[in-house]
């Protein structure tokens, strides 16, 4: 892919077209981030990294990211180096999403990690414990394997909660989830508010049809 493409642009050209202000372009901004973050993981892998994160040497369109200056990524440098391109993307981040881009120095993190409660209120809460890590433990992750391990910690929670509330109480309700409002009437302690809330309803309305029947067939 070209530069020429029009579909392609600065990353630069990009963020002038967004608002981190308008809450529909938070999920963009979370997409970005998120590729960026993939396709430096892979420069990586392959033994790069990255030069320079100015906004005017990033090229960007939907899922392509690409930066244009990179360097071959040594042995003996390569834990310092990924370490310190994880932190300026991180600082990106924060800056976009708290609006203040220009005011952000990756190469001065005091501030950052000081006041980092206030800079997490403007970062969307499911990637907070990230930042936090990043900036105030020193963390050296990547977004893109924590985004992928939190969805997998969810998965797992999400079954083990659906066998919980599958799973049978000896009284042959194991087809009700007590999580609905049936398979909690049905549990043993509900038992009482079920009879109570359903069946005496339903018992009052048919012996109002029945009684009536009873009395013409019985005239």
């Amino acid at each position: 892919m070209k530069k020429n493409d029009a579909s392609i642009c600065t990353l630069r050209e990009w963020l002038l077209e967004h608002n981190v202000n308008k809450d529909k372009d938070i999920p963009e901004f979370k997409n970005l981030i998120y590729h960026l973050d993939f396709t430096m993981k892979n420069l990586h892998h392959a033994g790069e990294f990255i030069t320079s994160f100015n906004i005017d040497d990033i090229l960007v369109s939907g899922q392509f990211v690409k930066y244009t200056r990179t360097s071959k990524l040594y042995y003996e440098d390569r834990d310092y180096l990924i370490h310190k391109n994880i932190i300026y993307l991180s600082c990106f981040a924060l800056g976009v999403y708290n609006d203040c881009l220009n005011y952000i120095n990756p190469d001065n993190l005091s501030g950052i990690k000081e006041n980092f409660s206030a800079f997490s209120m403007f970062i969307p809460e499911d990637v907070v414990p990230y930042y936090k890590g990043i900036f105030q433990r020193d963390a050296n992750v990547y977004l893109s394997d924590y985004v992928k391990a939190k969805v997998e910690r969810d998965r797992i929670r999400d079954v083990s909660m659906l066998n919980q509330d599958g799973s049978s109480n000896n009284k042959n309700i194991s087809t009700y989830s007590k999580s609905t409002l049936a398979g909690r009437l049905f549990a043993d302690d509900n038992k009482a508010a079920f009879i109570q809330l359903v069946l005496f309803p339903v018992i009052i309305l048919l012996l109002a049809i029945l009684i009536p029947i009873m009395i013409i067939l019985g005239t």
